[in-house]
């Protein structure tokens, strides 16, 4: 099945990205991936690329519940968020 977006085609469940990451700009990121086998880097950025989403989804949350008690909400996913980022820490400095 393909989705078609601006003139682009996709197919679903598959997105092939080239990304160009200068070490100017990112040097923490570049330090981190140089010490990454080659075939291994891929699946590093996707891993970073979770756990930023995991970052943002508990604020994207609270800014589109406006109905809940948001300072309770907000800690629980602070904690959540927490325990989640210490996990695939540890999952990422164990495979180095």
């Amino acid at each position: 099945m393909l989705a078609v977006s601006g003139g682009w085609e996709a197919e679903m469940g598959y997105l092939k990205i080239v990304v160009k990451i200068p070490d100017t700009i990112y040097p923490e990121l570049v330090a981190d991936l140089q010490r990454v086998q080659l075939r291994d880097r891929a699946e590093r950025v996707r891993v970073l690329a979770m756990l930023g989403l995991r970052t943002l989804e508990p604020m994207q949350r609270v800014h589109l519940d406006n109905n809940s008690d948001r300072d309770s909400s907000c800690q629980e996913q602070r904690q959540e968020q927490q325990l989640t980022a210490k996990r695939m820490i540890r999952s990422l400095t164990e495979s180095l």
